[in-house]
């Protein structure tokens, strides 16, 4: 049986004007491949004037091929999500124009005039409040799609149309196995291996991995974006927008606030790699302030909306909102321990860290990265407010030599 192919540049056009009215003439349409990512094909169709963007699933990944087969469905869960959260907080992600599921298609709105947050931060550029934002759209989605505004039934079946398992065990393996092991999968640089054998052997921080795995694989507690990092964040110095939530699933709400905080955090340690050293403590500090920004407007709009309704009985019980929201970050900075390990010695690297040219400085980033990572995980229990984040912070980055 032949593998499904990408769709060439002809039929992209004819789906194109097939399920949208944008454009008058198929023949002017420029087609254009964009794919970013390491899975799926994504193209930007242009007639000079007006563009949308084309996303289709085949079931295997991109830079990959047929050797590592993948569910299609993935593309249904993506389309439902950026549905749900321009729903949850509207203009939130690209609105979708049309989905299909035959061919596992979804045509979007183009967010061209936006720009990809990590490569926004590695220029240097701040765009300010993104924390706030990110915080408050984060909680008003956590918020809709838990336990305290919907009904048990609803809730239920939310969960259903979220089943996610193929991409969940991906997740599973990057994030909680193979950067806690000497995997064959890891990428480690040379400057930090002995740091990484250590990691390795530590029991208290592979208890802790074991119990956040835990709860990714076993709390169902809101709608998770799923991969939500700076590089699934588009911007513009007054707005935002999330994509690719293809991971998304039900999990716990500590997830998807750890792994951005995380990422923001990784933006923080890449700058010890740079020589101008006023230079780096001003963008160390626009990253501080918006990591408080962050943690604040989450905890803060996700307080105020408890408050303002819950509508189960038993979760209206005096305490528990605080209990609830105590557990969340607390999971929160354990798995932004996790996600900054799996980024500095997992499959998965980030640009922040891997494009620092001086190998010293590079490996002293490193260095940070996974010195405030095990921190984050063992001491995830004591970290209560962002003034102990913060403290944290400064004294890893204290500890790092010379």
């Amino acid at each position: 049986m032949t593998a499904p192919q990408p769709l060439n540049d002809q039929e992209i056009r004819a789906f194109v004007c097939r399920h949208t009215d944008v454009f008058q003439d198929q023949q002017m349409l420029q087609v254009e491949e964009i794919s970013d990512g390491n899975i799926n094909f994504v193209y930007r169709v242009s007639d000079g004037q007006n563009s949308v963007i084309l996303k289709q699933a085949l079931p295997y990944i991109r830079i990959i091929g047929e050797g590592w087969p993948l569910p299609v469905d993935r593309i249904r869960i993506e389309a439902q999500a950026l549905g749900f959260f321009n729903m949850c907080s509207p203009n939130s992600s690209p609105e979708v124009l049309h989905f299909e599921r035959s061919q596992h298609v979804i045509l979007m709105e183009d967010i061209g005039d936006y720009h990809n947050l990590r490569h926004v931060l590695i220029r240097g550029d701040k765009p300010t409040s993104i924390g706030s934002q990110l915080g408050q759209f984060l909680a008003m989605l956590h918020y809709t799609s838990s336990d305290f505004l919907l009904d048990s039934i609803a809730k239920k079946c939310m969960v259903a149309s979220y089943l996610n398992p193929q991409l969940c065990s991906i997740s599973e393996e990057v994030y909680f196995l193979d950067p806690f092991c000497d995997h064959e999968r890891n990428n480690v640089s040379q400057g930090v291996r002995s740091m990484a054998q250590a990691l390795w052997q530590d029991d208290e921080l592979k208890l802790g991995v074991t119990q956040l795995r835990y709860q990714f694989m076993n709390d169902a507690q809101v709608l998770l974006h799923g991969d939500l990092h700076t590089g699934s964040v588009f911007v513009t110095q007054s707005a935002f927008k999330v994509i690719d939530p293809e991971f998304a699933f039900y999990g716990p709400a500590g997830f998807d606030l750890g792994v951005l905080l995380a990422n923001l955090l990784l933006s923080y340690a890449s700058q010890v790699g740079k020589s101008h050293v006023a230079q780096r403590d001003e963008t160390q500090a626009y990253l501080i302030d918006q990591i408080e920004q962050l943690v604040n407007s989450y905890f803060g709009e996700f307080d105020a909306l408890l408050q303002a309704k819950i509508n189960d009985p038993v979760l209206q019980q005096q305490g528990f909102d605080t209990l609830f929201l105590a557990g969340v970050r607390e999971s929160a900075m354990g798995f932004a321990g996790i996600e900054m390990t799996r980024r500095t010695i997992g499959i998965a690297h980030v640009a922040d860290l891997d494009e620092i040219e001086d190998d010293e400085r590079k490996t002293l980033a490193e260095m940070l990265s996974l010195t405030l990572a095990a921190s984050l995980i063992k001491q995830r229990t004591k970290l209560t407010t962002t003034a102990d984040l913060a403290a944290l912070i400064k004294d890893c980055q204290a500890s790092l030599p010379g």
